[in-house]
């Protein structure tokens, strides 16, 4: 007679008989390796994304504040895209690259 699924271990469950936690850590990374690198490539891509485009937004509304209260707001609103633009794209690109190296290191496989 077949156990039921929760008397069964994870182990068991996924088909590793020794039960060793180091084991099915490292068939768990492995066997889901593109999903979790694309996962954290694709977030920390966006976070970057997001981060560096607010820091370069402020780094270039530095150039208006010498100017009158009128002035000030339409460079800003002229130099803001450009910078969220040249931001988001830099730090997409960073993010994406250290989130598939941080992936690719945390589900590699381990060498006896």
């Amino acid at each position: 007679m077949a156990q039921p699924l929760v008397e069964k271990g994870v182990a068991e469950v996924l088909g590793i008989a020794d039960g060793n936690k180091g084991e099915m850590t490292n068939a768990l990374m492995t066997k889901n390796r593109i999903l979790i690198c694309t996962f954290l490539a694709l977030s920390l891509g966006f976070f970057g994304a997001y981060t560096s485009g607010q820091i370069t937004v402020m780094l270039h509304s530095q150039k208006c504040q010498n100017q009158p209260w009128g002035l000030k707001e339409m460079c800003n609103a002229w130099m803001t895209p450009g910078a969220i633009w040249q931001g988001s794209t830099r730090g997409l690109w960073t993010g994406t690259i250290l989130g598939a190296f941080i992936g690719g290191l945390v589900t590699r496989q381990t060498r006896d």
